[in-house]
């Protein structure tokens, strides 16, 4: 890297995979997961009454975003701190679908890439 004016491979690398490869399947992940019911707002609660007339402050934020990069990045944690036991954090059987293939699809994706990168798909 001191010996060339420009960025060297890593840094070439980093910034692709970000911008073509995580930053689209976050955004086509969280708009799934938000067609399924995931709180996705910058409000940070909402008031609501409960049937017995009581008021109610339920948090939400933006989880869909949040949740579509943890489980792509396999970084765990959670929105709620109950990760997807929340019923905002997984709200449907696909949401939770979704979310168990998205903890594994980049990692199961990088074998057939290092097959390709060495010219021996076998591998």
């Amino acid at each position: 890297r001191a010996s060339t004016k420009t960025l060297g491979s890593f840094w070439v690398d980093l910034t692709r995979a970000t911008l073509y490869v995580l930053l689209p399947l976050c955004l086509l992940l969280a708009l799934v997961l938000v067609s399924q019911g995931m709180p996705q707002t910058l409000a940070p609660s909402v008031e609501a009454t409960t049937l017995e007339g009581v008021r109610q402050t339920i948090a939400v934020g933006p989880v869909a975003s949040q949740v579509a990069i943890k489980m792509l990045g396999t970084n765990g944690g959670g929105f709620f701190n109950a990760n997807a036991a929340h019923p905002f954090e997984n709200p449907t059987a696909l949401s939770n679908l979704l979310q168990m293939v998205a903890i594994f699809a980049i990692g199961a994706a990088m074998t057939n890439v290092f097959g390709r990168m060495v010219g021996d798909e076998r591998q």
